[in-house]
């Protein structure tokens, strides 16, 4: 996934970035050049290594060994590390106090939306991070080998192509990709005997045929829940974006859980979430969010959980809506959409 930066009057405006390849220092890509869809010019940014292999994308072990590389220098972290899991409903808490005194004000309109035209529907906005990407028919998984879980999963769902598998739940399964690239998975004994249920990201009932309903249960795209959490409010999050689809049409949605990397920890050391997060987003009449934080044990109704964009990001450590300028980003208000 690239990361790209708007080019402005003058190329010494332009700000250079990581490589989102390998993480190495990053020179503009030429040969890179695209437009947005109000013809202003946008850069590749990639590293010299990466863009003298002559290709947009790693192969699965040079993905596999940037991301263990970065994971065991520590780049894989995030401020519930550096706070400690105990601060992790206190940091949730202030966060939503901050966000409820924030005076948000502006809208987005179609033409603010940077499109990265190498990218599946899922992902129009960017990646949120550089983790190893799981790719699936109707999701994409950005993936953590030492906490055995998505770090986020990256989803649209459409009216009229939700639901309508006809098989019964299938089976979970440790996901091939993560297996061929030499990556540490989760497996379904970590679960068994557990007191936690396989929390889906992209959900089981927004399949569309069997084939979707079995690529779900891949353990890529799952993290422990308790019970209560995952059939009461995590499910009417769910329920939400869904109906929203069938009133907006076309819904773009960002979920995973949010782990301290301290435990706890199930079976052969699947990490435990301390929260989950949440973002909804429609584009009908300019870009409408809704953000959620919500800790694990939470209870009652999701609304409850409205929090920033911003705040999701502070607490995860990584970016969403990327492709959209700086601008808009800062003028965007997370609200619960009318359903």
């Amino acid at each position: 996934m690239y990361n790209v930066t708007q080019m402005k009057n003058k190329k010494s405006d332009i700000e250079i970035r990581a490589c989102p390849h390998c993480g190495g220092q990053a020179t503009l890509c030429l040969d890179g050049l695209q437009f947005d869809q109000s013809n202003r010019e946008i850069w590749v940014v990639m590293c010299d290594s990466c863009h003298a292999e002559g290709s947009s994308k790693p192969s699965k072990k040079q993905a596999a060994e940037a991301w263990n590389e970065r994971a065991l220098a520590g780049g894989e972290r995030n401020i519930l590390d550096l706070l400690g899991p105990s601060l992790v409903v206190l940091v949730i808490v202030m966060l939503s106090v901050a966000f409820a005194l924030r005076n948000w004000s502006g809208s987005s309109t179609a033409k603010d939306l940077v499109c990265d035209t190498d990218s599946p529907l899922c992902l129009l906005f960017g990646a949120p991070s550089d983790h190893f990407q799981v790719r699936h028919e109707r999701f994409i998984c950005g993936y953590s080998s030492s906490t055995k879980t998505p770090v986020w999963v990256a989803y649209v769902l459409e009216k009229g192509l939700i639901g309508g598998y006809n098989a019964g739940r299938p089976k979970p399964f440790a996901d091939w990709q993560v297996l061929d690239a030499g990556l540490a998975s989760a497996k379904p004994s970590d679960y068994a005997g557990s007191k936690y249920d396989m929390g889906h990201m992209f959900p089981l009932t927004d399949a569309n045929s069997d084939s979707q309903a079995a690529e779900t249960m891949s353990l890529a795209n799952m993290a422990p829940q308790s019970p209560a959490f995952n059939r009461g409010l995590w499910r009417e999050t769910e329920e939400y974006a869904r109906s929203l689809s069938e009133k907006y049409g076309r819904v773009w949605v960002f979920a995973g859980p949010i782990n301290s990397s301290k435990g706890p920890y199930i079976g052969s050391g699947v990490d435990v979430p301390e929260a989950f997060f949440k973002i909804v987003a429609i584009t009908n009449g300019g870009l409408k969010v809704t953000a959620l934080l919500i800790p694990s044990g939470a209870t009652g109704s999701f609304t409850q959980h409205l929090a920033s964009v911003e705040g999701v990001e502070m607490v995860t450590g990584m970016g969403f809506f990327r492709f959209i300028t700086t601008n808009v980003q800062s003028k965007v208000e997370s609200k619960i959409i009318s359903r």
